[in-house]
């Protein structure tokens, strides 16, 4: 297996090739990361969320995130990106990578994404610190709690420390996921109609099958399949009667037209994240996907939808078979936390899809 520093100068040269709303093009290493950090050990051992389970027994003795740092004597910096990763110098940059797992968000969540804030970023901080989060010059930086929370989520164990993070839609800023889904065509069926096939059912369809019923089950409308001008029409009516309610203020689209080629760009957007994604898993050979939330997974099962990626059998066991855990951004509590990287740990080692490339 190849070092840290290899597979992170690996994923760097994935080429970008289309810009975000300003039109600048990002490297890899703006928009995703790794899932190691600076300094978060105690007793020179990684802390762990087995760690917490011992220190704190029960769940109302749990700390908060600012109280959890502060009970191990850690600092907010000590969530950022640990930079030796990427140093074939440094001992961690030439360790043997992890690729027990790839973990997969959504979308980019801040809104801060100007040419002069983006020179400030600290290489690979996406998922870790950011500007929005750390002023360079501030003397008491802010902390983010949904980063504890993800810290502690991943990190049950050291099974999953500095294994792949990144976004299924790449460059693409929203805090609401709401907008991505409308504006990619994501629909995600409601909680009490939700009925998944079970594998062994899934595995004797065929590829048009499986369209047809994931299709069925997330929306009328498919972004790589269904008339532009359909879509466009839905998604302009959609905007406009957020500006009338006030949901929006803005508005999205003055015109039709508009709307129109908004939906042109997502489609060759999608398209282009499917190549990344290809891309990012062909490099990281991860034996299992981990999606975070519903709303990325319906996004993970839309890229079946493209040739590329239906093309590649090992892509598709790995899609077919992803595990899925609540987004960090929605347990609200340490406790919750640890929970679901007791889930995510439990999922990983009784899911006999192991994919091997």
């Amino acid at each position: 297996m190849k070092t840290n520093a290899e597979i992170a100068k690996e994923i760097d040269n994935i080429q970008v090739t289309l810009g975000n709303d300003e039109g600048r093009k990002p490297h890899m290493h703006e928009i995703s990361s790794f899932l190691t950090y600076k300094k978060v050990t105690v007793d020179d051992k990684l802390l762990t969320s087995a760690r917490l389970l011992s220190d704190f027994p029960k769940d109302d003795l749990v700390p908060t995130p600012t109280n959890l740092l502060t009970h191990y004597k850690l600092k907010v910096t000590d969530l950022d990106f640990d930079e030796s990763f990427t140093d074939f110098s440094e001992e961690k940059g030439k360790s043997e990578f992890n690729n027990s797992s790839m973990f997969i968000g959504l979308n980019i969540s801040n809104t801060a994404n100007s040419q002069e804030l983006a020179d400030q970023k600290d290489d690979w901080y996406m998922f870790h610190t950011d500007e929005t989060i750390k002023k360079k010059n501030s003397k008491s930086p802010k902390l983010d709690s949904n980063m504890v929370y993800n810290f502690v989520e991943s990190h049950f164990d050291d099974s999953f420390d500095g294994c792949y993070i990144t976004d299924i839609i790449k460059d693409t800023i929203d805090s609401n996921s709401a907008n991505i889904k409308q504006n990619f065509f994501i629909s995600t069926p409601s909680r009490r109609k939700k009925e998944y096939m079970s594998s062994n059912d899934w595995k004797v369809l065929s590829e048009a099958e499986k369209l047809e019923y994931i299709s069925s089950k997330i929306g009328r409308y498919n972004l790589m399949h269904s008339n532009i001008t359909k879509m466009a029409e839905t998604l302009f009516k959609t905007d406009q009667n957020k500006k009338a309610s006030k949901k929006n203020n803005s508005g999205h689209f003055d015109s039709l037209e508009e709307a129109e080629s908004q939906v042109k760009k997502n489609r060759a957007k999608f398209i282009e994240c499917a190549n990344i994604f290809i891309q990012e898993c062909n490099i990281i050979k991860p034996k299992h996907l981990v999606v975070y939330g519903e709303d990325t997974e319906w996004a993970l099962l839309r890229m079946l939808d493209i040739d590329a990626v239906r093309q590649n059998r090992k892509i598709v066991d790995l899609i077919e078979n992803h595990i899925e855990i609540k987004h960090y951004s929605g347990v609200y509590s340490i406790a919750n936390a640890i929970k679901e990287g007791q889930r995510l740990l439990h999922a990983v080692n009784h899911n006999q899809s192991a994919i091997a490339f």
